[in-house]
């Protein structure tokens, strides 16, 4: 009698929430929600390598060489917040969607304002909402103490926001003078989902 072959499916909900503030806690809180994902998928992976060695060693190893897991959904409402968060989270992401069988796909609903456009841009597919609104400025800095700490601010603070301009010049259309132009003016540059779109802050309005 044939052995019946058992091959669990992914989870069904595969979304990780990335809303409000972006800082410390909530880097810390996607990386576990992504870690305990990514877990339940290798359980899963391996339950069914496992199973399938029992009945084929060749249909097993064609398993493991052909699998391809499911998209991760980002979804992203947020005002921004810490960009040195920001940052770790775009790192974070992109090393996902460059060096490992799990991708993530970014979906924007609400507000993505600052350090958190920087994050959905980590995702090689972007999605929004037709309502979305984007927003993008020049980093905000809080500069006290003696004068060697304000110029060390205003050194760290030129450097993030290279870092920053560099990452929106690579992934999107969004070129060096325009983001030169919002540190001259001061002010935000606010996107709906048909700008974000034409720039190429998004691939898709959904």
């Amino acid at each position: 009698m044939e052995k019946e072959i058992k091959v669990k499916d992914f989870p069904n909900i595969r979304t990780v929430y990335l809303t409000g503030e972006i800082n410390e806690d909530s880097l810390l809180q996607f990386k576990k929600d992504l870690d305990a994902l990514i877990k339940a998928d290798k359980d899963i992976f391996n339950d069914n390598v496992k199973n399938l060695e029992e009945i084929s060693p060749i249909l097993a190893e064609t398993y493991e060489n052909t699998i391809k897991f499911p998209p991760i959904i980002l979804d992203i409402t947020s005002p921004g917040g810490v960009m040195y968060a920001g940052l770790a989270l775009y790192d974070i992401i992109r090393d996902y969607n460059l060096n490992t069988d799990h991708k993530i796909i970014a979906k924007t609903t609400g507000l993505v304002a600052s350090a958190a456009t920087l994050v959905m841009l980590a995702c090689d597919e972007r999605l929004a909402g037709k309502n979305t609104t984007f927003l993008i400025h020049s980093i905000l800095t809080f500069m006290a103490g003696k004068l060697q700490d304000v110029e060390d601010d205003i050194a760290e603070s030129r450097r993030l926001s290279d870092v920053a301009k560099n990452i929106y010049i690579e992934r999107t259309n969004i070129t060096l003078e325009q983001l030169k132009e919002i540190d001259k003016l001061k002010k935000d540059w606010i996107l709906t989902s048909e700008e974000a779109l034409e720039y190429g802050l998004i691939t898709k309005i959904i």
